[in-house]
């Protein structure tokens, strides 16, 4: 029996440049080379440790920087095998008692209004910040001499979070009771209590405590330094330019300052919703006494 013999030959294959075709037109598909390693076509990413944003563009096989750098407030640093701009450190700026204030830049004074006020904000339009407020209420409470605040507001992520004397242990989500703790927004917005607070904290770093009672306290990571405006000052690291009001200028006094931060009356409740929020409570008070 005659056994058939083939030769195979095999051809080493050539890569024509960095282009192929399809439909007729040439398409690239290799990517570049960075310091050894390779870059997808179109891939941007941090370089180095001055964290100069880069790409890989198509057609020219090479890389192409921007001296981007980081901003106030932070460091280009690799948190969890990803290399970005982080912040450094973290200002709280808190209301407490009658109520006395102290800004991120540890300007303190006292104010005594007892409408709606803008605690803090962001006032940038950097679109790789989070928008924010925090808003305060303040009353009176047996004198007419000082106020007390009685309410917080967050605002974030489409979110309207209230804090208030009125529901202790409880707070309120866009106008709903809930109790806690409680999880929004795809696990961006966290609510607990820790002791005697009610603790509000988000993905971004804004971190919100009050005790049900009159002491609240707004932490912000530093990457909003000089970012943010309100009863709580700009954090830009001089407490002397605090005082300055809503409308610029130069700093006045804290009762000018304070009232230029009002954004509303404060609200009134009507008896049926009065009533309608108590019935509430006791749901969710029974339920978690099951």
């Amino acid at each position: 029996m005659e056994v058939l013999k083939l030769k195979l030959t095999l051809k080493p294959a050539r890569v024509l440049g960095s282009r192929f075709k399809i439909g007729g037109r040439r398409q690239d598909v290799c990517g570049c080379t960075y310091e050894g390693r390779y870059i997808p076509v179109g891939e941007s990413f941090w370089a180095d440790q001055d964290c100069r944003w880069c790409k890989c563009v198509a057609g020219r096989r090479s890389v192409e920087c921007q001296n981007k750098g980081c901003g106030v407030g932070q460091r280009c640093q690799v948190v969890e095998g990803i290399r970005k701009c982080q912040a450094v450190s973290h200002s709280t700026c808190q209301a407490t008692g009658d109520p006395h204030y102290k800004t991120f830049d540890k300007r303190k004074f006292d104010f005594q209004g007892t409408c709606v006020y803008q605690l803090v904000a962001l006032c940038s339009k950097d679109p790789e910040l989070v928008h924010f407020e925090v808003l305060v209420q303040n009353d009176h409470r047996g004198s007419k001499v000082v106020s007390y605040t009685k309410l917080v507001v967050i605002k974030v992520f489409s979110l309207n979070i209230v804090i208030s004397k009125t529901h202790k242990g409880l707070i309120m989500v866009n106008d709903e009771l809930v109790n806690l703790p409680v999880t929004l927004h795809g696990g961006k917005v966290s609510v607990y209590k820790s002791g005697w607070y009610g603790v509000v904290t988000t993905s971004f770093g804004l971190k919100v405590s009050f005790n049900w009672e009159s002491a609240v306290f707004a932490t912000l990571p530093s990457n909003y330094m000089g970012a943010v405006c309100g009863l709580c000052g700009n954090y830009n690291s001089k407490p002397h330019d605090d005082l300055i009001p809503k409308n610029g200028g130069k700093p006045v006094s804290p009762a000018e300052f304070g009232t230029s931060w009002r954004v509303a009356e404060i609200p009134e409740v009507t008896s049926s919703q009065a009533t309608e929020i108590e019935n509430k409570k006791l749901q969710l008070n029974g339920t978690g006494a099951k």
